[in-house]
């Protein structure tokens, strides 16, 4: 395996960059610690031409079931921070956006989590099972499409 190790102004900081002798799929499925340890214990320091590509990367998650799994409850109620009305103010969905830029330059990399809060509009109804639709004029009430769906799981 190649490894090469990119060290930051400072020294403090460097991005280990490894070009895998088999496929990057197979590769990412055997790493753990201890592979990362010998990965980033393997470069020595020395002279090198490098011929690196510029790139960018940027990964958007959606974080909040992966909260929900480790223990944040499913409506936490921030009404007494936002002075909550009727209904309360709760977590509608919590994302989380990673980006990084190499060039010739440097390094820029940067991440943030956006949690967004709404107000509860009461309970949730789940319609989980086969159900009958219309559309209709709300004026006349005259009925402009019906129909039924037999599986809501699409």
């Amino acid at each position: 395996m190649t490894a090469v190790e990119l060290p930051y102004h400072g020294r403090n900081l460097g991005m280990v960059v490894v070009p895998p002798n088999s496929d990057l799929a197979g590769f990412e499925a055997g790493l753990d610690s201890e592979k990362l340890d010998e990965i980033a214990g393997g470069p020595e320091e020395s002279g090198i031409h490098l011929e690196m590509p510029i790139w960018s990367s940027k990964t958007t998650a959606e974080a909040l079931d992966p909260l929900h799994e480790i223990g944040l409850p499913d409506a936490y109620d921030f009404s007494g921070m936002l002075n909550g009305g009727e209904h309360g103010y709760f977590i509608h969905s919590i994302s989380h956006v990673a980006r990084i830029d190499v060039d010739v330059t440097g390094t820029t990399a940067g991440a943030a989590t956006d949690v967004e809060i709404v107000p509860s509009h009461g309970p949730t109804v789940p319609i989980d099972r086969p159900f009958f639709y219309f559309i209709r004029d709300r004026g006349s009430g005259a009925i402009l499409f019906m129909g039924h769906v037999t599986d809501p799981r699409g």
